[in-house]
């Protein structure tokens, strides 16, 4: 493997930014919160792609199809037939959360980020699958009423896609 990834460090820069983003936020301008809205659900997506290269070459899983799709050096276009999925659905497990731990004045700033850097290291896991087994999902904005809280790939099971750990990462 020419390249490897270090999750952990991955997952500590991430939240580092993603806290300096959600901390610079004016929470009591509506207006300006609206305004914002696409930038707070994209940036965690985004910073992520700029932390890591390689769109679906860096995703954490990928469905054994998708696999197919990414090896195939045939297929010079994967736009159109795979999706970079959140396996836990970012925004109410990921995105709220952090927000409203922002928010807390309770926190000191480092419990803040501490709390950030939980959540990401527990549900910032981002898989390739194709555009049929996405269309597969049943709960694409939470994750199965009976779900432990811990089984990331839940909502695959539930509809029979098995995902392949990408060795590319490593966890240290």
């Amino acid at each position: 493997m020419d390249r490897q990834l270090n999750r952990t460090k991955v997952i500590k820069d991430l939240s580092l930014l993603y806290f300096k983003f959600l901390k610079s936020i004016d929470w009591d301008d509506k207006i300006y919160l609206k305004g914002i809205n696409e930038g707070r659900n994209k940036f965690l997506s985004n910073t992520y792609l700029n932390l890591c290269t390689g769109k679906h070459a860096i995703t954490n899983f990928r469905s054994k199809k998708a696999l197919e799709i990414i090896q195939d050096s045939n297929n010079n276009s994967k736009n159109g037939k795979l999706i970079f999925e959140h396996m836990v659905p970012k925004e109410k497990y990921i995105q709220r959360p952090s927000e409203e731990i922002v928010r807390d004045l309770r926190l000191t700033e480092s419990e803040k980020l501490d709390k950030i850097f939980e959540l990401l290291i527990k549900y910032w896991h981002i898989a390739s699958i194709t555009v049929e087994e996405d269309k597969s999902i049943k709960n694409k904005r939470t994750m199965p009423k009976d779900w432990d809280g811990v089984s990331i790939t839940a909502r695959y099971d539930e509809v029979g896609i098995t995902v392949i750990k990408n060795e590319l990462w490593i966890i240290k």
